[in-house]
């Protein structure tokens, strides 16, 4: 909880799960970031209820992980930076790990209040080591609003342009009471490992993804998946006019909606669904996951 005498947000040196870590914190939220796992966003607490909105995976426990290591190994949920690459790829003839170069290398970080309680905030950085990039990300809470803000900024460090995938790689505490809302239309199955997450080229307009199983041959994909149908799939919605998310409990006994909106995002977003039995939807904002070499080239 908040400090009582504390006015405004607050920010503090922490642990969570044995590691350095270091909090924010006003009178709705608290999120938990820890430098040494890549700037991970650990906790993204709603203090009205005590939930968490981040997902955490209950098979492996937080830890360092070596850079160029494979990342669903490693990956203990919550939210990561996927930069600049998503699978694979080859940067000026060298070749990029799995999901990106941040989030297996530790963060610098700096803390800052505006001296009047009215705003607090973390300021993390990292340099890539293959791709010649800085990136930045400023989290915010200002008063005592049930709002983060997020600032991102990436600087390329070359005198070349600097082709690159970027994801937001958040992974949220969703079960199967809940439904996932966003403002694409057109979306576009990358992946699925089974029929009933579609077939992986094909496109759908959201929400009704054809599924011959499923009563008149389509299946609601914004309604979230129970862990026991042991299925994952990752859809790209490719046509965003805005950049949001809403998920909301659904059905009998829901009182409250958990909106997650992300505000101004690049122009995709990928829901994707269960991994090893135990991945819930991991809505990802930015590139398709292409080698960077085949990325729309950024400054």
């Amino acid at each position: 909880m908040t400090d009582p005498g504390a006015i405004g947000p607050v920010v503090r040196q922490t642990q969570w799960a044995g590691l350095e870590a270091v909090t924010l914190e006003n009178a709705a939220m608290r999120v938990t970031m820890v430098p040494a796992l890549g700037g991970h966003v650990a906790e993204l607490v709603d203090l009205a209820t005590g939930r968490d909105l981040l997902w955490r995976n209950p098979r492996l426990t937080p830890r360092p992980a070596p850079y160029g290591a494979w990342f669903d190994d490693w990956w203990s949920g919550g939210w990561d930076e996927i930069f600049p690459s998503g699978d694979q790829g080859r940067l000026h003839g060298e070749t990029l790990p799995y999901m990106g170069e941040l989030w297996c290398v530790p963060w610098r970080v700096e803390t800052g209040t505006d001296g009047g309680g009215g705003a607090a905030w973390i300021d993390g950085s990292v340099q890539a080591t293959i791709a010649p990039a800085r990136f930045e990300r400023r989290l915010e809470l200002r008063d005592d609003a049930p709002v983060l803000r997020v600032h991102y900024r990436i600087r390329n460090l070359d005198v070349r342009p600097l082709p690159f995938t970027w994801g937001i790689h958040p992974a949220f505490a969703v079960t199967q009471t809940h439904r996932i809302h966003h403002p694409g239309r057109e979306m576009l199955v990358g992946v699925a490992s089974d029929p009933t997450m579609g077939v992986a080229g094909t496109g759908y307009r959201w929400p009704g993804l054809p599924d011959p199983s499923s009563p008149g041959g389509v299946r609601d994909a914004a309604l979230v998946r129970p862990r026991e149908d042991a299925v994952f799939g990752g859809h790209w919605a490719v046509d965003l006019p805005e950049g949001w998310l809403v998920a909301h409990r659904h059905g009998r006994g829901a009182r409250r909606r958990d909106h997650v909106r992300p505000g101004r995002l690049p122009a995709r977003l990928a829901v994707a669904g269960l991994w090893r039995l135990a991945r819930p939807p991991s809505p990802r904002a930015g590139g398709l996951d292409q080698p960077p070499d085949g990325a729309r080239g950024g400054r």
